[in-house]
């Protein structure tokens, strides 16, 4: 991930996914909770972007996290995650035409606009239908578009490179490359 601002265009920014396996539950909560461990990132002033992720297909920053990380100085983005049957279900569904995927991500900026974060991170999990790419490509093309007119310079769109573009299959990379969509 590279810096928009003109003085760091260059410069390398860190990002921290806090993944979360049961998802969040408690943290939800503005005045707290019992449970100790469901909030507990401390170190904001080593970071650029906080990823607010867990195993939802939308997954929307509390309050908390927000509050922290923009007192920090920090972005902050959802995650999008696409996992699983009903993921692949609801990718698909989706996955119709250029004004559903239009729709889907006008949603996901508008959710981001008005809750005060700076885009999403994009992982899609699950086999895609070859002849479903070019509309994926699009989804990710129009979120990005419309996150940078709508939250302007500070917006993210972070996508995770574990669909192949030549095949539509599963396929971890690890980099993003010709191979990634």
């Amino acid at each position: 991930v590279t810096s928009d601002d003109d003085d760091n265009v260059n410069r390398p920014e860190v990002i921290v996914c806090h993944d979360y396996k049961g998802n969040y539950l408690d943290d939800k909560f503005i005045n707290g909770t019992v449970k100790w461990e469901e909030y507990r990132f401390y170190n904001w002033s080593a970071v650029d972007i906080f990823c607010y992720f867990s195993h939802n297909l939308v997954t929307i920053p509390t309050l908390q996290y927000l509050n922290a990380a923009h007192s920090n100085g920090v972005k902050v983005i959802g995650t999008f995650i696409v996992e699983n049957t009903d993921g692949y279900k609801a990718l698909h569904d989706m996955l119709t035409d250029k004004e559903h995927v239009e729709n889907v991500a006008d949603s996901l900026v508008e959710i981001a606009n008005r809750l005060n974060f700076e885009g999403w991170l994009l992982n899609i999990e699950v086999q895609v239908n070859v002849q479903k790419i070019h509309l994926l490509k699009h989804f990710v093309h129009y979120l990005t578009k419309k996150t940078h007119e709508v939250i302007g310079s500070n917006g993210r769109i972070i996508w995770y490179d574990s669909v192949s573009a030549l095949s539509g299959g599963l396929q971890w990379q690890n980099e993003l490359n010709e191979v990634n969509v």
